[in-house]
Order: C-alpha cells, then sequence, then structure tokens
C-alpha cells in the first residue's frame, strides 16, 4: 500500500512539474507583442492547388513582425504575458500580406489553359487563347479581341 501511495505522490509531482512548465514556455520563448482576438483571420494555410484558402480562425499572436501562431480566442489568448497588447478587431476580416515576385496571372496563360481559367475564372478577368508561334499569335489577335468586345461581358448593365 505505502508503494501505491508513494507512486502516486510521484505522479502527481512529476505532473505539477510539467504543468508548470508548460506554462512557461511563453516566457522561455517571448511572449506575443501581441494578440489580435474576435476576428475571422484567413492564413491561406492550404497548399493544394485549388481555390480552397484553408482555415479560418479567430486569433493570431505576433511578435517581432511574425506570426507565432494562429488559432482560437481561448489558445491564442493564453499565451498574452504582462506586456502583450490585445487588440479586438470586433469579427472584423484579416488577410495575409501577399509577398510575390511582380507577376501577372495573365503571363500564365501560355502554360495552360485549364489551369489558368482555374485560378482566373472568366468572371474575374477577361482571357482568351491563342496559339502557335509568335507571328501566328499577333496575326490572331486583332480578331480576338475584335469578337471578345462584342460579348455580352463589355455591354453595359
Amino acid at each position: 500500500m505505502k508503494r501505491t501511495a508513494h507512486l502516486y505522490l510521484c505522479l502527481c509531482l512529476f505532473a505539477a512539474l510539467a504543468w508548470g512548465q508548460n506554462r512557461d514556455i511563453a516566457a522561455l520563448l517571448g511572449y506575443p507583442q501581441m494578440i489580435v482576438h474576435n476576428a475571422k483571420i484567413i492564413p491561406v494555410d492550404d497548399a493544394s492547388f485549388t481555390s480552397n484558402v484553408g482555415r479560418v480562425v479567430q486569433a493570431m499572436a505576433i511578435r517581432d513582425g511574425k506570426v507565432l501562431a494562429v488559432g482560437t480566442n481561448d489558445e491564442i489568448r493564453a499565451l498574452a504575458g504582462p506586456q502583450t497588447q490585445l487588440i479586438d478587431l470586433k469579427g472584423r476580416t484579416v488577410l495575409p500580406g501577399f509577398i510575390s515576385v511582380h507577376n501577372h496571372p495573365q503571363d500564365w496563360a501560355h502554360s495552360t489553359k485549364p489551369i489558368m481559367l482555374k485560378v482566373v475564372p472568366e468572371e474575374v478577368m477577361v482571357q482568351r487563347f491563342v496559339t502557335g508561334t509568335p507571328q501566328e499569335q499577333i496575326k490572331q489577335f486583332p480578331s480576338v479581341l475584335a469578337a471578345r468586345g462584342r460579348s455580352s461581358f463589355f455591354k453595359p448593365r
């Protein structure tokens, strides 16, 4: 019986130490400088080549201009330290800053028509595809442009 009580006491002690260490991880790594909460944050974390942008989360923790974590209000607010600035966005939406090389979606058109139409659908951008050598494409351009100009897309609504 004493052995069981001793084992139970040791387990409780180790659990308390482990719990205490977990609470100090944020302090050791550095508390977030800012927490944005009560928001619709779209981290665009779906890596697939689809129109799915991924999760929509409620809060994010930020330090040194970098996002440390995203999650629910409760998960992220639990990371706050004594100097953490809390910003309540009251349901507003947050999108990431998009950083890329200077690029135009229409530059992708030469690669594959189905991919281009999936990335930028016809409702968003008028696009027509011409094939052949550069000289043949230049010859096709006036008629393709004229045909598109007569379509309902350009007519007043």
